[in-house]
């Protein structure tokens, strides 16, 4: 569940029967999702109510990611067309995964 996000930047909106889209620049210093609070979030890009296009990049005491490119549930099939650099990611932490979890490489 999303709760408060504090957002520092810029965005251009147009709202029009019930259709969004617009673009945006900055810096999310705080964003609580699903019972963690994310920090140091740099995104920007185009948007719409069903699809994103851009960069987003995090760099959280438990969580450092860089994503690049987009997503589009416009049509029946959903698009997908963007790179995804994982750093380091403590899933247990983060409320995404609820035991220990071990790679072996």
């Amino acid at each position: 569940m999303l709760g408060n996000i504090s957002f520092s930047g810029s965005t251009n909106t147009t709202i029009l029967n019930k259709k969004i889209s617009g673009s945006m620049n900055g810096e999310v210093s705080e964003m609580f999702l699903n019972g963690y609070n994310y920090r140091n979030i740099v995104a920007n890009g185009e948007f719409t109510n069903k699809s994103f296009t851009g960069g987003i990049d995090i760099n959280d005491d438990n969580l450092s990611a860089n994503f690049l490119g987009g997503f589009s549930f416009e049509d029946s099939v959903p698009k997908y067309d963007f790179s995804l650099y994982l750093g380091y990611a403590r899933l247990v932490i983060l409320i995404i995964y609820k035991a220990n979890l071990k790679l072996i490489i």
